[in-house]
């Protein structure tokens, strides 16, 4: 591996073009490198990094001598558009969809229990058969724990790692 004189000028401006200030890496190891902050959201002060004061400002919070580098902690990152600065914070979410249920013979409300998932069934009012101003049926389901798959979060197979920022050129 290369070794960098940080204070030789010319080593200090290339890396800093490869690597500049405020760049966020993720990171597989324990001790943080030299010139990174971890991104856990935490306060620094202005006059101790200022080329990383330069680059992101108070973005993610901050008064005049302090500023705040974001809390990136169990967060999946998104690219920065037009309608999305860098910056924005989104909660989570799910996108509304509709499931299509198949029924024979007399519908009723109550308990139920189908491939390992139990729920309530409630309809929105009236005969579903014979009114056709019912357009809905609410199913909560719960899932039986002995399935695979489920858990209290939707989520994409994943390892975590840290996100490093760094501070300095």
């Amino acid at each position: 591996m290369a070794e960098y004189d940080l204070e030789s000028t010319e080593q200090s401006r290339s890396l800093y073009f490869i690597v500049p200030p405020g760049i966020v890496i993720m990171y597989a190891g324990e001790s943080i490198p030299d010139g990174y902050v971890t991104c856990e959201g935490q306060l620094l002060r202005r006059p101790e990094y200022p080329h990383l004061y330069d680059a992101i400002g108070t973005k993610f919070g901050g008064t005049p001598d302090l500023f705040r580098v974001p809390n990136l902690r169990t967060l999946f990152l998104r690219g920065a558009s037009g309608s999305r600065p860098v910056g924005t914070a989104e909660d989570d979410a799910i996108k509304d969809h509709d499931h299509q249920i198949t029924y024979q013979g007399q519908f009723a409300t109550g308990d139920f229990s189908y491939l390992g998932f139990t729920g309530a069934i409630e309809n929105s009012g009236g005969d579903l058969l014979n009114n056709p101003t019912v357009r809905y049926v609410s199913i909560n389901t719960t899932n039986d724990e002995n399935l695979s798959g489920f858990g209290n979060e939707s989520r994409p197979e994943n390892v975590s790692l840290r996100y490093i920022m760094r501070y300095r050129p």
